[in-house]
């Protein structure tokens, strides 16, 4: 004898039920560290990102800022040989970094040990943000030398800039991969990045320089924020010299202590072993 309607839409709902109960619910947020391998942008990728300025941080440089990178006032100079200094990776460099961006989130959080005791990393940002660190995805850009940059290892966006003597006169480490990705953290995750600093006596105090005469340094791993640490005693600051720097480095301030998104991507970067 055959089911009749109401008992056939009775059996369908107990299933479906059923189905609801047993599925597992799904977290709110889970941390799948990116095992995919890293984006290498090829040269134009490269060279249309740094002519389009799509950040804006090269049409913010001041006067002092193009005088330490050997263009004093010309902008337009600056931005046209940055952009022919891009250069594709080669596959050596590829395979390269592809290993040691594997080492560095392995480092930053074991996935395959998650119960393991609290790494260096999550002691110094909690062990949820090492986890969002680490699956950040890789990606790398390469430019020729010195041109762009003063030939210093930076990110943009969600960009990791290298310079081509890297791979030449040394060899990127982890400990400079980490740095650099810890500063695409604090671009991505913004609220987060507040908590850390004043989970570590970070306060702000002003959020343009102190000086109107063009003698802060920009830097695009940082913003124009003034913190001060009472603890440390320091105002958090980088100066040239002078308005007419001869180089990058021709600051008032050793490098991490620049800004806090140095001073944390220092401490994150330089606590392994």
């Amino acid at each position: 004898m055959g089911l009749s309607s109401p008992q056939v839409l009775a059996i369908t709902l107990i299933l479906v039920l059923l189905l609801i109960l047993i599925s597992p619910v799904p977290s709110v947020e889970t941390f799948v560290i990116n095992n995919n391998k890293p984006t290498f942008l090829s040269r134009k990728q490269t060279r249309d990102f740094i002519t389009k300025d799509r950040d804006g941080y090269l049409s913010s440089l001041s006067s002092s800022d193009l005088f330490s990178r050997g263009y004093a006032n010309n902008i337009s100079a600056y931005i046209s040989n940055s952009a022919n200094a891009s250069t594709p990776f080669t596959n050596r460099e590829k395979r390269a970094l592809t290993d040691l961006t594997r080492e560095a989130d392995s480092y930053i959080y074991d996935s395959d040990n998650p119960e393991s005791p609290v790494s260096p990393v999550s002691a110094i940002i909690g062990a949820h943000n090492a986890q969002r660190l680490a699956q950040i995805p890789w990606k790398f850009a390469k430019t020729q030398d010195n041109v762009y940059e003063g030939g210093t290892p930076h990110t943009r966006e969600d960009i990791i800039f290298l310079p081509s003597n890297i791979f030449t006169n040394e060899t990127p480490t982890m400990h400079l991969l980490i740095h650099e990705k810890m500063h695409i953290f604090t671009r991505l995750y913004k609220k987060e990045t507040q908590e850390i600093l004043h989970h570590h006596g970070f306060t702000l105090i002003s959020n343009s320089p102190f000086n109107e005469t063009n003698m802060h340094r920009s830097n695009p791993d940082t913003n124009r924020d003034i913190y001060f640490n009472p603890s440390m005693g320091k105002i958090f600051i980088s100066n040239f010299y002078n308005t007419t720097p001869h180089h990058l480095h021709d600051i008032s301030s050793p490098l991490s202590d620049e800004h806090p998104y140095e001073w944390i991507a220092y401490k994150v970067s330089t606590n392994h072993s």
